[in-house]
């Protein structure tokens, strides 16, 4: 059994108890009035709704959406990624293109304490589209004018990685509907209104998306649970992953964290991401995750853990999915974040629908495949074809019995440079990516 099969196992019960203690609190008056009084500095500095967990109660029900326009004509990569960032603000200042979604002259927003589960809602200036954008765990700087809503939010991760949906994610649901509601009596039909988040909100975002077909970006969020009663296929749902980020890979579709994670299995994983996986960075930076993850942690576990959370600061806030899409971080400015920058080669999608962002993800020639290089057989694979290159014998024989590219001297590096005129663009892409 893998080690991610002996957490789960020992670990399932208690994220079957949390969410039964949460739920139990979160349908109290207790959660309501506490939640109420702590959002109220909130509510003064993004002039807000204050929270109102009765919000949650909404029966409407969100008709299913197009998804085929909404993967075409939704809003920008940029437009959902300010969205995102925007939760790690204290100001209630909107960013270029967006403005704040008002019910009764305030912005949407809700923060249950108990479950986790917080959101802002934001509209396009431009097509007046709704984006509904779930907080991080911590809720980014408003933990200095919210800090109750920590705990909820990260009690929340407990049940979605040992194999439930979440008290939290239920609520991310409920509250979208309360949302579309508001938004229906307005004329906004839910073609138009989408969902994005970062971190827990990212894995919020995917869940609502999962459940409701609705479309969106979710940034850095971890996998989720499968679903039978999943809507949709997924198509109008971008799910933006960083190499390196030791919490978004925690995943089974996006090899490197096993076996801390579940199995990795694209097509038939139990812990995967909604919708298509854009991976960004640099694959040499997961491939060192996975061979962190690899080493038993009881040989130096505080050295996993300074390294797991110092890996977690370079590779996980917003700022370093933004540049490696070309976005830079507007409110706030997490680009200044310790560690944020960019990582990989840009993939500038800045300005693209999700449609378009899919297509260009397929068509990238930068490694950015789901599975981590097999530097030995790939390798040997490529380095094949300079055979009939000018390459010498002794650097051939060099190449022929090296089983890591690591290991070749600076002669051999200058003719793995004529490999790229005898590969293919793919295969020189990977061969930069390996070596």
């Amino acid at each position: 059994m893998s080690e991610y099969g002996k957490l789960i196992d020992g670990w399932h019960g208690v994220g079957h108890l949390v969410n039964e203690v949460t739920r139990l609190f979160d349908d109290s008056w207790i959660n309501g009035t506490a939640s109420f009084f702590a959002s109220l500095p909130n509510a003064f500095f993004h002039h807000s709704t204050p929270t109102r967990i009765s919000e949650l109660d909404s029966d409407y029900q969100i008709p299913l959406p197009d998804i085929e326009y909404q993967a075409t004509h939704s809003p920008t990569m940029e437009q959902f990624f300010d969205a995102a960032n925007a939760s790690y603000a204290i100001r209630g200042t909107a960013p270029e293109g967006l403005e704040p979604f008002e019910i009764d002259g305030r912005q949407a927003e809700l923060v249950d304490l108990v479950s986790g589960m917080s959101a802002r809602v934001w509209e396009t200036t431009d097509n007046h589209q709704l984006i509904v954008s779930f907080s991080p765990s911590g809720g980014g700087l408003t933990l200095l004018t919210n800090p109750f809503q920590v705990p909820g939010q990260f009690i929340s991760n407990v049940p979605t990685a040992t194999g439930w949906e979440s008290v939290g994610q239920q609520d991310a649901v409920k509250f979208v509907s309360y949302v579309a509601d508001a938004a229906n009596e307005r004329g906004i039909s839910s073609d138009d209104i989408f969902v994005t988040g970062h971190s827990l909100g990212g894995a919020l975002a995917q869940y609502v998306g999962q459940q409701t077909g609705l479309g969106g970006v979710s940034w850095a969020g971890q996998g989720i649970v499968p679903s039978d009663n999943a809507v949709g296929d997924g198509s109008n749902f971008i799910s933006v992953v960083t190499y390196g980020d030791p919490w978004a890979t925690l995943s089974s579709d996006v090899e490197g964290v096993q076996p801390m994670a579940a199995d990795f299995d694209v097509e038939n994983g139990v812990h995967p991401h909604w919708g298509t996986v854009v991976l960004v960075g640099d694959v040499n930076d997961q491939v060192d995750l996975h061979d962190l993850y690899a080493a038993p942690l009881h040989d130096n576990a505080l050295v996993f853990v300074v390294e797991f959370l110092a890996r977690g600061f370079s590779h996980h806030f917003p700022a370093n999915q933004g540049l490696d899409l070309g976005i830079t971080p507007e409110i706030p400015r997490t680009d200044w974040f310790p560690g944020a920058k960019q990582h990989g080669e840009l993939f500038d999608v800045a300005d693209h629908t999700i449609a378009e962002t899919i297509v260009a993800n397929d068509e990238r020639t930068d490694y950015h495949d789901l599975a981590l290089p097999d530097t030995e057989t790939d390798a040997q694979s490529l380095l094949a074809q300079a055979i009939n290159a000018n390459v010498s014998d002794d650097a051939m024989a060099q190449l022929d019995s090296s089983a890591d590219l690591a290991s070749v001297d600076s002669d051999v590096a200058a003719a793995l440079a004529q490999v790229v005129g005898v590969a293919g663009a793919d295969d020189a892409a990977q061969l930069d990516a390996v070596a």
